[in-house]
């Protein structure tokens, strides 16, 4: 009898230390609020217009609503050529699962909407990002202002 309340309490003492580290992150629209600081780079292939592999990185400001919208303003370098936002924001929509896994669907004048897959992370201070659409091989991190 000795020996199973030992393994129980043994067990027991286990699961108590293992629920302490297997805290999983629980997510929803209002996870990302605020303003965020962003930087994307990459390049694309098939996109008219633009020559296939021109490196191209962009840094801005994304400001998340927390209801699945919000608007974002950057500056960009494709090819060493300059473009500027100015005065100009671009709307975007987001979705987030309880896993802090989502979607993020940027809706850009001439070029339609662009479509990221995003994971949040450290109770929604950062967002890794990676684009989705065909013709695009574009990553980006975002962290809270």
């Amino acid at each position: 009898m000795r020996f199973n309340f030992s393994r129980s309490i043994i067990a027991l003492l286990f699961v108590v230390a293992a629920s302490g580290l297997v805290h999983a992150e629980s997510c929803g629209l209002n996870t990302l609020n605020g303003s965020y600081a962003f930087r994307t780079s990459g390049t694309s292939y098939g996109i008219p217009f633009t020559p296939d592999g021109i490196p191209a990185v962009w840094v801005g400001e994304a400001i998340f609503d927390g209801s699945g919208g919000g608007t974002s303003f950057n500056t960009g370098s494709v090819g060493g050529m300059i473009f500027e936002d100015g005065d100009n924001r671009t709307s975007f929509n987001y979705t987030l699962r309880r896993d802090c896994s989502g979607t993020f669907t940027a809706h850009i004048g001439g070029l339609g909407d662009l479509h990221w897959n995003i994971v949040v992370s450290d109770n929604g201070k950062k967002i890794l990002s990676v684009i989705k659409d065909p013709g695009w091989v574009f990553s980006g991190e975002y962290s809270k202002q």
